[in-house]
C-alpha cells in the first residue's frame, strides 16, 4: 500500500464518521435515553450501578474533554473503522473501496436506523461491532495491526454491557458448530481461539472491575429482577406462584406472600416503590427471593415448555420490532425531574443550552423529531434487503459471493437472530433493542449488491477488450 492510499483511506473513515454523525448532528446535541443519566453517574462517581458496568460512564467521563460530543465521536470513528476494513476485505479491488466506503456509509446514514445509535449516548451501538470485529478477528485478513485493532473494539464491546458478553458466547458457540461441520473450509477451530480468549477476559475483568469498584466479585447483582419481570410480563410467574404457593412443598416461598400483589406489567414491578420487588428488598436483597423461582423452574420439567414457547415467541416478535425513534421522541428529556436532564446539567453545565435546544426537547421553534417517514422507509429496505440476503443463498448469485462475504452474511444474520433471542427472552420485546442492529440488513444487501455490481463490471470490460482485440 502507497502512502497516498493511506492518506486516502484515513480520508474516507474521517469523512465517514462525519456522516455517520449526520442524525446527531441533525438534533443539535447528542441524542440521549432515559438509561443516559445512570451511565453519566457511574462514570463520574465511580459508581458501579445495580443493573449494568461501569465501562461506559468510564468512556463517557474519559471523552469528556470534548464534552458530550466525544463519546458519539468515538462511537462513530470506530463504527467508521470496522465498515470500512470489513468491506475492503470483500472486494477483489480492495485499494478503491475508500470511494465506496463514503457512499455506502451516506446511504445508511440517511436510510436506516445505524446513526441514531452511533449518535446516542448509549452502549447500544456497540452490539453491532461485536459480529464485524469478530469478522476482522477471524477472517482472512492478513495485517496483524488491524486484527488487534479488531481485538480491542470487540474487547470494549464486550465490556459496555452485560448481554454483550452472553451474545458474544452465543455467538462463538455458532461460528464453532460451523468450523466443525466444515461448511466453510478455511474456517477452523484454531481461528477461533482468539474470540474465545477476549469473552473469557472480558467476562473475568467485568467481575474483577466490580470487585475493585464495589466489593462484588461478579456480574450484574439485578439480573434475576429483569429476568422476573420477563416471567411476569409472560404470564408464567403469575401460573407459577398460583401452582406452587397453594402446594404444602412450595408455601414458604418469599413471593407467596406477594401472590395477590403482583402488578400488570414488568415496568412497574422493576420501578415502583410498592411493588413486590422493592417490599423484598429492592434489586441487590431480592435475589435469593427471585432464585427461588428459578430453582423451581429448572426442578420442574413441566414449565420448560411454556418458558420456551414463551422466549420462542419473544423472539419472533423481537425480530419485527424495528422503530427508529423509540425512546427518544419524548417532552420528558427536557424537564428537570428526567436524568438526562439532571446529569448534563451537572457534569456538563456548560452544554445545558445546546442540550435544551436540540431537536429532541423541541428548540425554540418547536421543531422535534419526527420519525414517521424514515421508519416506513427503513422497514421497507429491511424487508428488501432480507429478500435480496435470502436470494444469496440461492446457487447461481452464491456462486458469484467470495467465502469472506458469506461468512460475514452469516455471522451478522446469526448476531441479529441472537440478539433478539436475548433481549426478547431475558428482558422485554422493545424496538430499541433490535433496532439498534437490525440496519446490518441493509448493510449486508448493499454489500452483495457492490461484489454483484464488481462481477459484472468485470464480464463487461472482458466483452469489451475480445471486442476490441477482433
Amino acid at each position: 500500500m502507497t502512502r497516498v492510499d493511506s492518506y486516502r483511506n484515513i480520508g474516507s473513515i474521517l469523512l465517514a464518521c462525519l456522516i455517520l454523525m449526520l442524525p446527531s448532528l441533525f438534533n443539535g446535541f447528542p441524542l440521549v435515553y432515559s438509561d443516559t443519566g445512570m451511565y453519566l453517574k457511574s462514570g463520574f462517581e465511580w459508581f458501579v450501578p445495580v443493573d449494568r458496568p461501569i465501562v461506559y460512564g468510564l468512556l463517557i467521563r474519559m471523552s469528556s474533554f470534548l464534552g458530550l460530543w466525544g463519546i458519539v465521536i468515538i462511537q462513530n470513528l470506530l463504527l467508521s473503522f470496522l465498515l470500512f476494513f470489513c468491506g475492503k476485505e470483500l472486494l477483489s479491488s480492495r485499494t478503491e473501496y475508500y470511494k465506496w466506503h463514503v457512499i455506502i456509509c451516506a446511504l445508511l446514514a440517511s436510510f436506516s436506523s445505524v446513526g441514531w445509535y452511533s449518535g446516542q449516548v448509549m452502549p447500544d451501538i456497540f452490539v453491532s461491532f461485536i459480529p464485524l470485529s469478530l469478522f476482522l478477528i477471524i477472517g482472512k485478513n492478513p495485517n496483524m495491526l488491524i486484527r488487534i485493532v479488531a481485538g480491542i473494539i470487540c474487547f470494549l464491546a464486550l465490556l459496555v454491557h452485560y448481554s454483550h458478553i452472553i451474545l458474544g458466547i452465543l455467538i462463538v458457540l455458532v461460528l464453532i458448530a460451523i468450523a466443525i461441520s466444515k461448511k466453510r473450509d478455511s474456517l477452523s477451530l484454531k481461528n477461533l481461539l482468539a474470540p474465545i480468549a477476549l469473552i473469557i477476559v472480558a467476562g473475568i475483568s467485568l467481575a474483577l472491575i466490580n470487585l475493585r469498584l464495589d466489593d462484588h466479585f461478579g456480574w450484574s447483582k439485578g439480573s434475576s429482577v429483569f429476568v422476573i419481570g420477563k416471567l411476569l410480563d409472560s404470564g408464567n410467574l403469575q401460573n407459577i406462584l398460583s401452582e406452587e404457593c397453594d402446594s404444602g412443598q412450595a408455601s414458604d416461598l418469599q413471593w407467596c406472600t406477594y401472590v395477590d400483589q403482583l402488578p400488570s406489567d414488568s415496568r412497574a414491578l422493576l420501578w415502583s416503590p410498592e411493588s413486590p420487588i422493592a417490599k423484598l428488598g429492592g434489586w441487590e436483597n431480592s435475589t435469593e427471593a427471585n432464585n427461588e423461582i428459578f430453582k423451581i423452574i429448572v426442578s420442574h420439567p413441566g414449565y420448560w415448555p411454556r418458558i420456551a414457547a414463551d422466549a420462542g415467541r419473544s423472539t419472533l416478535s423481537q425480530l419485527t420490532e424495528n422503530s427508529l425513534g423509540s425512546g427518544l421522541v419524548t417532552d420528558w428529556y427536557s424537564k428537570e425531574s428526567s436524568p438526562p436532564y439532571q446529569f448534563v446539567k451537572k457534569y456538563f453545565p456548560n452544554q445545558m443550552n445546546s442540550y435544551l435546544l436540540s431537536r429532541q426537547n423541541g428548540n425554540l421553534w418547536e421543531q422535534g423529531l419526527s420519525f414517521n417517514f424514515l421508519n416506513n422507509l427503513n422497514y421497507v429496505l429491511i424487508i428488501l434487503s432480507i429478500l435480496l440476503i435470502f436470494c444469496s443463498y440461492m446457487k447461481r448469485v452464491s456462486v458469484k459471493l467470495n467465502s469472506e462475504l458469506k461468512l460475514i452474511r452469516n455471522l451478522s444474520l446469526a448476531s441479529i437472530v441472537l440478539n433478539a433471542l436475548i433481549t426478547g427472552s431475558l428482558a422485554n420485546v422493545y424496538d430499541r433493542l433490535q433496532s439498534r442492529i437490525s440496519w446490518i440488513f441493509i448493510l449486508l444487501a448493499l454489500w452483495i449488491l457492490l461484489i454483484l455490481f464488481q462481477n459484472l463490471n468485470k464480464v463487461w470490460l472482458r466483452m469489451k477488450s475480445s471486442e476490441s482485440s477482433t
